[in-house]
């Protein structure tokens, strides 16, 4: 839905024309402009020479632009030379969007209208000099010469040299007059209506021209207002439009239909008049007037069939695309009659709520009843809510419903809040829709009318207080259920949580949002609706398309895989449905469908993709660019979180924390924040989490990646190849690549000096390479999926902007150790080596990259690049990850950590015969992986007191089982930060576990698997915060510890391969406390749940 903007608002408009002109024209052509349209009786703005003072335009010219019905751009010969007229040009074409809304003319004074499209001559001389000032990439020069361009498109006027100013200014008013919109009614005190509008656009198709639809609105709401809203913001679509109110009192009057019939006509722009004393005469006048006109016609307040029968008789009296709305206060006036030619639908807008009724017919249902389409998906979660409303007695329960735009939020909270058996259990019921753009005062005002209150406030002058005291009052010993319906932030909530006294009689107060921070502030029961499944989605298409029938079989195979691309979120199913309905049920049809299913379902009035957009459109500047960057990566991909903090900080995107403020914070603590926000914004969607809660992997939905790419797109800021060819990167300063099935010869041939970033997803082998050196402006490049790297030269330096670079491999290089070279890249803070268990040898040069942040691949360290002594040279002071090291026999691990990387969190190590000492040198170390250690530090102090994480593999060089003592085990039970233990491929000396009293304090994840021992001794005290318990393949495991189920945190143990003695021991003997699943599985994806 767009925006309720300056069209579709109450508010009038000041003027009828704004004028956009050069000082050079102001004392002569535009003065007589000026004049001839002040004389017709057309109000213009023309703006006084001192409010242009600056360089930028002023407030007081914004606000004239808005209020303007249309706007007139005098295009003369310099008129590009005036920074003020560029940006009037600019608000005048995004006030107009593009003169769609509201109509522009432009005058093209003694300049040529291709001049001025395509910038040249005397246009092109004066967007240069803005260049050379802006600069030539500047967002504000781009958006001049957008305008221009658009503007001169536009049909208008050519006034050449040796022509009559005056009849060329007569000729330019009359056009003038001929494209003034009409005013808008009148509404003294605006509601906001957008939600609703929303609902209405879907059910008339406003877009459809085959179909002539009758709107008939009814309820206690304020109707009039309502249609009044609905009038100002759709008659501009339509050839011509009538509102004629009080259509029940003034059909009473002398002549009263006869009256009404001439009004309609005139406000039609039929100025003839019809015979008074006969209806019969202005009904045939007005079927030979309209019916060739596609028209909007509102009749509000009918309470009978003889005043339509004399203002819309039937559907030949107006043209195909023509819209009838009526309000009535009688809702069955209409069931006994007979409208030919009619598309009927009945909706009910009631005080706080507004709620879709189905088609007039004899199948309609009631408002309350569920409507079972609606349903598909949610059932589970309708159940769980009202279960919860049913059960609560006390005090005031806030639930939550959370999720992405086009989920159903609020179709689901409708059908919560009209269900018969929710109304009986609240008295008090109000509905109150937020919206993004809400204020705190029409917040308000809207729950005194759901409470009923408006009426009795009506025409006093009470303060804000007075207001929120009479809510209060109301609501006080009442059992009430109160619908905030979008609501954005969670600021909104100290607005009203004052309000919603606390009854202690099950009161509730049910919220929907696209924003999961809204729920956590509010300490709400939060439910998350998921994407329906591919059945839940078909059976929704099938509803939609199919009513009751079934599907031909020979369409369900398209249908079904036109379904899937829509990705299981179902404003877009409906939304698809609905066209594939309008399409004859041909394979051919739906074949066409099926091939461009995302075009299809955005193609009229973009619908999906603006219920989208908005929210894009909350987020801060900070969220946006991260968020357009998701743009690179193919639909479906599972986006690995670690790589993309990454590759978001090599952009710049992530900015450091302040100097002072940062207490050890680093940047990418911050990037992992900004993921956060954007999951709970509903934007990015988790698909794995990692044990110890955080985002492991994500994921995009299709209809959110094309906004990404739309997006970066308008700025020319990403290039998506999947073809034979590359694109023209003409006039492309720099901008992202994202290479993915593509000609090799095409992408070697194409400039790369304009590339930012190269992300490589599949692709054929590139036997020979890419050189390194033609990526000179590059701060990422990731080298997949055969893109093969080739170094001509062993001096990097000069390519200064790289940070981030991940190798496939190597296939050229000046010296035989591949990294020398890259050792000399001076800003590099990624490099990734995925070598396919090629293991790299770490050169001395490595201790040059100081900026360098992650380093990851197999990776051996010898000792001839470990000085003894440790110098400021030899260390990485900004390294945070370093995985997987391999360690020479000769070289000590405590030489290779003590003082030589002073941050790093993450530490992954292979090795077999050293001893593992050394470790607390590492202050900051939070996660540690080891492979082939047996011999585990023996005291706790020896460990970094910051360790939250440990990964034991046990399996020895030979790949044999390592046997471990368990008291090694207990020595980790003494690191109090320790949250998650994983430990695989081992034996436990003497076959028995045993954790004693105390240990794990603060252990939530343990994983053990493959590990050979006998019996697990858990005493009394141990591991008191477990929260996750997962064995898998311990074949000599007989039964879990009964210490176990006494565990108060436990909320899952899950056993994969369990032994038969394992497995009937979990089935007769374990005792899981409430609300801890106990699940057991042969293989990972097949769970039995006990």
């Amino acid at each position: 839905m767009a925006d309720h903007d300056a069209e579709s608002c109450s508010s009038q408009f000041i003027y009828d024309v704004f004028l956009s002109f050069r000082g050079s024209t102001r004392c002569g052509f535009t003065d007589t402009l000026y004049t001839a349209l002040t004389n017709k009786g057309i109000t213009t703005f023309r703006d006084d020479e001192n409010l242009r003072v600056g360089d930028r335009i002023r407030d007081t010219l914004l606000e004239a632009i808005k209020r303007s019905r249309m706007s007139i751009a005098v295009l003369c010969q310099n008129y590009a030379s005036s920074a003020w007229c560029l940006d009037e040009l600019v608000q005048i074409m995004e006030c107009s969007n593009k003169g769609s809304k509201r109509p522009v003319f432009p005058i093209f004074y003694h300049v040529d209208p291709s001049d001025v499209r395509h910038q040249k001559n005397q246009y092109d001389q004066d967007m240069k000099q803005h260049e050379s000032r802006y600069g030539k990439d500047s967002h504000r020069v781009q958006a001049w010469r957008l305008a221009l361009y658009e503007v001169s498109n536009l049909s208008g006027k050519h006034c050449k040299v040796n022509r009559y100013e005056s009849e060329i200014i007569k000729s330019i008013v009359e056009e003038v007059s001929a494209k003034l919109p009409p005013e808008p009614l009148y509404i003294k005190h605006p509601i906001g209506f957008d939600s609703h509008f929303e609902a209405v656009e879907s059910l008339w198709n406003i877009k459809s021209h085959n179909t002539i639809c009758m709107l008939v609105i009814y309820g206690d709401g304020n109707k009039t207002t309502f249609v009044g809203e609905l009038f100002n913001k759709f008659q501009h679509q339509f050839e011509a439009a009538s509102f004629l109110d009080k259509v029940s009192e003034k059909s009473r009057g002398v002549d009263g239909l006869e009256n009404l019939q001439v009004a309609l006509l005139y406000e039609m722009g039929v100025h003839k008049k019809p015979m008074l004393g006969s209806t019969l005469k202005g009904s045939s006048d007005i079927k030979q007037s309209l019916r060739n006109k596609r028209v909007l016609l509102v009749l509000d307040d009918v309470d009978n069939t003889e005043q339509l029968d004399s203002l819309a008789g039937g559907g030949d009296w107006f043209c195909p695309g023509s819209r009838i709305v009526i309000t009535t206060r009688d809702a069955n006036f209409l069931n006994n009659q007979v409208l030919d030619g009619f598309k009927i639908e009945k909706y009910c807008i009631n005080e706080g709520e507004f709620d879709r009724m189905e088609a007039l017919g004899s199948n309609h249902q009631k408002q309350d009843e569920v409507v079972e389409e609606d349903m598909v998906g949610f059932v589970n979660i309708f159940n769980d809510v009202t279960k919860q409303l049913k059960e609560n007695d006390s005090c005031v329960d806030v639930i939550s419903i959370i999720g992405m735009g086009g989920l159903g939020k609020t179709t689901l909270a409708k059908k919560i809040y009209n269900n018969n058996e929710v109304k009986k259990l609240f008295p008090c019921c109000v509905w109150v829709t937020v919206s993004k753009d809400y204020k705190a005062k029409e917040l308000l005002q809207s729950l005194l009318k759901g409470c009923g209150l408006s009426e009795s406030i009506k025409g006093e002058d009470i303060s804000e207080d007075d207001q929120k005291s009479k809510v209060q009052k109301f609501l006080e010993n009442k059992k009430y259920l109160i619908v905030l319906d979008d609501l954005w932030e969670p600021e909104v909530w100290d607005e009203v949580d004052c309000l919603f006294p606390e009854n202690n009689n099950g009161s509730a107060i049910l919220i929907t949002s696209r924003n999961d921070g809204v729920a956590n502030y509010t300490g709400s029961k939060s439910y998350y609706p998921p994407l329906l499944d591919k059945d839940e989605s078909w059976k929704l298409f099938c509803k939609k398309v199919f009513k009751r029938r079934e599907c031909p079989s020979v369409l369900e195979h398209m249908g079904r895989l036109m379904v899937e691309k829509c990705r299981g979120l179902p404003l877009a199913i409906i939304t698809l449905a609905g066209v594939v309905a309008k399409k004859r049920r041909l394979p051919v049809e739906w074949t066409r469908i099926m091939r461009n299913v995302l075009w299809y379902v955005d193609k009229d009035d973009g619908r999906v993709t603006n219920v989208l957009k908005l929210s894009y459109d909350s987020l801060p500047k900070r969220l946006k660019s991260c968020f357009l960057f998701l743009g690179v990566y193919p639909e479906d991909y599972e986006i690995p979180v670690k790589r993309l903090k990454q590759l978001w900080i090599a952009e710049g995107l992530i900015q450091p924390p302040k100097i002072g403020i940062s207490d050890g914070l680093e940047v990418e603590d911050i990037a992992e924040e900004y993921l956060n926000e954007l999951v709970d914004r509903s934007l990015v969607m988790v698909v794995k989490r990692k044990s110890d809660g955080g985002v492991k992997s994500c994921w995009i939905h299709d209809l959110l990646l094309d906004l990404c790419i739309s997006e970066n797109r308008a700025e020319k800021g990403i290039e998506i190849c999947t073809g034979k060819d590359i694109p023209s990167l003409d006039n492309v300063k720099s901008c992202r690549f994202s290479l993915r099935n593509t000609n090799r010869d095409s992408f070697k041939q194409c400039d790369h000096s304009c590339i930012r970033s190269l992300m490589c997803f599949s692709g054929r082998y590139f036997p020979e390479g890419l050189d390194l050196m033609s990526f000179n402006s590059a701060r990422i490049l990731e080298f997949r999926y055969g893109y093969a790297l080739s170094l001509t030269t062993q001096d990097l330096s000069m390519i200064i902007h790289l940070r981030y670079l991940r190798l496939y491999r190597v296939v050229h290089s000046p010296t035989k150790n591949h990294l020398d070279p890259i050792c000399t890249l001076p800003n590099l803070e990624t490099l990734i080596l995925d070598t396919n268990d090629v293991v790299y040898n770490i050169p001395h040069g490595i201790w040059r990259l100081k900026k360098l942040r992650h380093l990851e691949g197999i990776l051996r360290m010898r000792s001839k690049i470990v000085p003894p002594e440790t110098s400021g040279e030899d260390c990485l002071p900004n390294l945070q990850t370093l995985q997987y090291l391999i360690v020479e026999e000769r070289t000590k691990i405590s030489s290779i950590v003590n003082g030589r990387f002073p941050k790093l969190r993450k530490l992954g190590l292979k090795c077999w015969k050293h001893e593992l000492k050394g470790l607390h040198h590492l202050k900051n170390l939070e996660k540690l992986k080891l492979e082939g250690f047996t011999q585990l530090p023996s005291k706790a102090h020896e460990f970094p007191s910051n360790i939250a994480k440990i990964n034991i593999g046990l399996r020895s060089a030979n790949f044999t089982l390592a046997v471990i003592n368990y008291s090694c085990l207990n020595t980790l039970g003494h690191l109090t930060s320790l949250r998650v233990l994983k430990a695989c491929s081992g034996k436990v000396k003497g076959k028995s576990l045993c954790l004693a009293a105390g240990s794990f304090p603060n252990l939530e994840v343990l994983h053990l698997t493959d590990i050979s021992f006998k019996s697990w001794i858990l005493e009394k005290g141990a591991m008191p915060s477990l929260q996750h318990l997962f064995i898998k393949d311990c074949d000599d495991l007989d039964k879990l510890p009964e210490q176990l189920w006494s565990l108060t945190n436990l909320q899952d143990v899950r056993v994969v391969n369990p032994n038969p003695k394992l497995r009937e021991s979990l089935r007769e003997r374990a005792k899981p406390k409430d609300g801890c699943k106990l699940i057991v599985s042969e293989v990972p994806d097949k769970w039995i749940i006990w």
